[in-house]
């Protein structure tokens, strides 16, 4: 089953902001983003201050709307996030809904920023710091009934030799193929600059598709509802998805 969402998004909820979530240390949290960008482009001196500011701004308001909306979708009693450098999404899951959650990336520079600012508004999150396609290996049987948060997941199964980037695809058929529920945010490329087309959009309709196939309740979701009224072109917003698996009512 196939739902797609009417933008603007017509929440049945309040949304918290990132400032309502981190409160005080809001501007804590921006600076650390700032200083330890999480896109690997943000990391050096190419780009100045306020681009960097900008970024990490982008960044918390994508990643606490796509957590709020992951939680009102899936209703996550635990979630696993692979990819997930600070782990802004966990974060959110478990200050708002006191989701548990465990964090999965190979940077431990991520990981380090993640659990300062897990600390510093009183949430404990597990992080492991080992490759993500090992870790689900290995962990498959006690992931039952959790929720799959896939945020930007820029990877590869190393192990089997997969290209870079063929990894998200893989996480969908994990997910399937455990029967977990899925709540995906795709990695950006450059593809609409030098193509002009969206990769983004192509690769979340080719998700949804292999989803709904196996049963899933998949709904696609936009950023446009969140960044209404800057006038940013098209290219700008990013569609991602949840789906819910077939026995996910016995899950809960």
């Amino acid at each position: 089953m196939v739902l797609q969402t009417n933008f603007p998004l017509d929440l049945s909820m309040d949304l918290f902001t990132p400032e309502n979530l981190f409160g005080e240390f809001y501007p804590t949290v921006l600076n650390l983003l700032v200083e330890h960008s999480p896109f690997p482009g943000g990391q050096g001196n190419l780009f100045s201050r306020t681009a960097k500011l900008r970024a990490a701004r982008i960044h918390l308001q994508e990643t606490v709307f796509f957590a709020q909306v992951a939680f009102r979708e899936l209703n996550p009693q635990k979630s696993v996030e692979v990819c997930a450098g600070i782990g802004i999404p966990s974060i959110t899951l478990k200050k708002l809904f006191n989701v548990d959650s465990i964090c999965v990336d190979r940077d431990s520079r991520k990981t380090a920023i993640g659990k300062v600012i897990s600390e510093k508004i009183g949430i404990e999150l597990i992080w492991e710091e080992k490759d993500l396609f090992l870790f689900l290996r290995q962990n498959a049987p006690y992931l039952k009934g959790a929720t799959l948060l896939a945020t930007a997941a820029y990877c590869h199964d190393k192990k089997k030799g997969k290209p870079k980037g063929s990894g998200e695809k893989d996480l969908v058929y994990f997910a399937k193929n455990h029967q977990m529920d899925l709540a995906l945010f795709p990695y950006r490329t450059r593809d609409i600059i030098s193509r002009g087309f969206s990769s983004e959009k192509q690769r979340v309709d080719e998700y949804q598709k292999i989803l709904t196939e196996a049963g899933y309740q998949v709904k696609i979701h936009s950023t446009r509802s969140i960044f209404q009224g800057q006038n940013a072109p098209d290219w700008f917003f990013v569609n991602f998805l949840t789906a819910k698996s077939p026995n996910s009512e016995a899950k809960n």
